[in-house]
């Protein structure tokens, strides 16, 4: 008896060339060469940019540049403050402009009566200049020891104030106040209308950098209405000399500014 076999499939090998058999391999390696090679070049870049930027120590090994340990923390007094008070004989009063030059006012007083209850002696106090975009970076780097420049306390300011990434404790309030605008009448209504258009084309506010006021402005309009500028004395001089038509501060602030040339302008309502 014949038995017929079934019919089988046949294969036919091939020989393959040596970059189809180790593609694998040379692919793995240009990644790996390729990695080196943006590596060595980035390290003198990183270094070129830390001494520009002052970061980098030209003695300093590149490791250690690199090292991934936290950078240490700024190198403030550890003695609580208060002892530094005492030793020091007076406390630094973060105050704004037309409080130093005067030597009076409610924020001169505020800084006579914690020298007084600290030394006993109201006059123990040095009033340091400060403007509404630099008094929380003075507070930090200890170059004041308190701000009296009416500063709105906020939750933002308490946990990580903007400016300075740091949180600052607050005293319980000792003024209660509220923003509101001051300027020419038509513009102020454009102002607390937030109207843009027909007659308000030219509005254009003044208001202090890092102030809540800044934040409420930047907020409501465009660019275009907003000038920001450093101090409250620059609000007043720009809105007196024409280039604002309104500005945007603390009502208690707007009710004492007095246009020299007679000039009316209004407070607006507290917003």
């Amino acid at each position: 008896v014949l038995v017929e076999e079934q019919e089988r499939e046949v294969f036919e090998a091939e020989r393959v060339s040596w970059f189809e058999g180790k593609w694998k391999i040379f692919a793995f390696s240009t990644c790996f060469l390729g990695a080196c090679m943006a590596l060595v070049v980035s390290l003198p870049l990183l270094r070129t940019a830390m001494e520009k930027s002052g970061e980098g120590d030209l003695g300093t090994d590149l490791g250690d540049a690199l090292s991934m340990q936290p950078s240490s923390s700024p190198s403030h007094d550890p003695l609580p403050i208060f002892e530094i008070l005492q030793h020091r004989g007076h406390v630094r009063c973060g105050l704004d402009n037309d409080d130093i030059e005067s030597e009076k006012g409610f924020h001169i007083d505020l800084c006579r009566a914690v020298a007084a209850v600290i030394f006993g002696d109201p006059e123990s106090f040095v009033g340091v200049l400060v403007t509404g975009s630099t008094r929380f970076e003075k507070l930090n780097d200890r170059a004041v020891d308190l701000l009296l420049y009416g500063d709105t306390h906020t939750i933002e300011r308490e946990v990580k104030e903007r400016t300075t990434d740091a949180g600052f404790t607050f005293s319980s309030p000792y003024y209660y106040d509220g923003m509101a605008y001051f300027g020419d009448e038509s513009f102020l209504r454009c102002a607390e209308e937030e109207k843009r258009f027909d007659e308000c084309t030219s509005l254009l506010i003044c208001v202090t950098e890092g102030s809540t006021s800044y934040d409420y402005v930047q907020s409501h309009f465009p660019p275009d209405f907003v000038q920001v500028v450093s101090t409250k004395q620059e609000t007043e001089e720009m809105l007196f000399n024409g280039t604002c038509n309104v500005i945007a501060s603390d009502r208690s602030i707007l009710l004492n500014v007095t246009p020299d040339d007679g000039r009316k302008f209004i407070v607006g309502d507290k917003l």
